[in-house]
């Protein structure tokens, strides 16, 4: 039981206040008050007594004693009483729920893949409608793109790609946030480019990648200036046991100046191509393209800069069995659509393998393949 002023009320029970999730409370309102307080959303023990700022121990009205706006300390269940002194109480938002920050959003998808969306929420209290961009994937796509260039666009180029390919894809921002930890199990097959952005994968991005091939995930990383950023000691970011452990590559050189590249005869990946990533209708914007070397028997390299040194490799770590290529370069650089097409359409195959089962045509799941449930970030 609480007691404030000699009055008492019962503590709700557990179960009482998950069910006051949703619930709403009455504001304490008149004509022409002096004062009006407006809290955020009401806690689930308001909404489980019915009373604003409920919780024991709640400062508020205490506050509101020692501040002067009462002539005594009223308790949550006085609340009513406030309007003798001229005062009020009211919401931003009228719902309960466990934490200020909580929302949830109901969205039923109609293919596999992802979608930012606005949310507008209105409240008499508000100026102006308070817009919430929030981004939805589902599980159950082919593949997922971690768009990682900070405010470029380059992700089109991969979108542009996937969809001539017939692949269905989410894109997560990484800008927006970390990606979550369900990201390990829904999506075993990450397309992930840094563009231009420095650093190119800090920590917390070395870490989920870590987690992501220990489980034996596949990757395609690409992005000019990653090796420089991981080994060079001019670098604030330096992580060389990460480089060859993770990307089975040792660095070489930075800014190679060479935007022509051929394929490996007989390379799954790169046989019979010969890419240009300068001009065209790319993005034109390769100047810091790193020289790269293979590391241990697992790895192969499979795209040379033309007569001088690697720029890209494949590797199948033999203990977890996860699958990487790494592009020393960024893939939007390719100066034409069927060249990224082709480039991209081999990797994912080979990056496919049986256990993934991970390539679905767009707007279809796959027989086996996770339930479609979406996250919201």
């Amino acid at each position: 039981m609480a007691s404030v002023g000699g009055m008492k009320a019962r503590r709700p029970s557990r179960s009482q206040l998950i069910a006051a999730r949703g619930r709403t409370i009455r504001d304490v309102v008149r004509p022409r008050l002096d004062v009006l307080f407006c809290g955020i959303n009401p806690g689930l023990y308001s909404g489980a007594t019915g009373y604003h700022f409920a919780r024991p121990g709640n400062r508020f009205w205490p506050a509101l004693h020692l501040s002067g706006f009462t002539a005594r300390q009223l308790a949550p269940w006085n609340s009513r009483d406030l309007l003798e002194a001229g005062c009020g109480i009211t919401n931003l938002v009228s719902r309960t729920t466990a934490m200020a920050a909580e929302l949830s959003v109901d969205v039923t998808p109609g293919s596999p893949g992802s979608m930012t969306f606005h949310l507008e929420v209105s409240s008499p209290n508000l100026a102006a409608p308070l817009v919430i961009p929030f981004t939805y994937v589902t599980d159950d796509a082919g593949v997922l793109i971690v768009d990682d260039d900070g405010s470029e666009d380059y992700e089109g180029y991969f979108t542009a790609a996937l969809d001539s390919l017939g692949w269905s894809y989410g894109v997560w921002d990484r800008a927006a946030g970390k990606l979550p930890d369900e990201v390990l199990q829904a999506y075993p097959l990450l397309i992930w480019q840094v563009g231009e952005c420095y650093p190119t994968l800090d920590a917390e991005d070395r870490s989920f990648l870590a987690q992501h091939l220990d489980a034996g995930g596949s990757l395609l990383l690409t992005g000019q200036d990653i090796g420089w950023d991981l080994n060079d000691w001019l670098s604030i970011n330096t992580d060389p046991e990460f480089f060859e452990t993770y990307l089975h590559a040792t660095y070489s050189r930075h800014a190679t100046n060479i935007v022509n590249l051929d394929g490996i005869a007989g390379d799954p990946i790169t046989g019979g191509l010969s890419l240009h990533i300068a001009g065209g209708d790319g993005a034109d914007n390769q100047e810091l393209q790193d020289e790269i070397a293979r590391r241990g028997a697992d790895a192969t390299a499979i795209l040379g800069y033309r007569g001088d040194g690697v720029a890209a490799i494949r590797a199948a770590d033999s203990a977890s069995g996860a699958r990487v290529v790494y592009l020393s370069f960024g893939f939007e650089a390719i100066d034409n659509a069927q060249d990224r097409a082709d480039l991209l359409g081999r990797a994912l195959e080979w990056l496919s393998t049986d256990g993934l089962l991970y390539r679905r045509p767009a707007g279809r799941r796959l027989p086996g393949g996770p339930t479609a449930t979406g996250k919201v970030p």
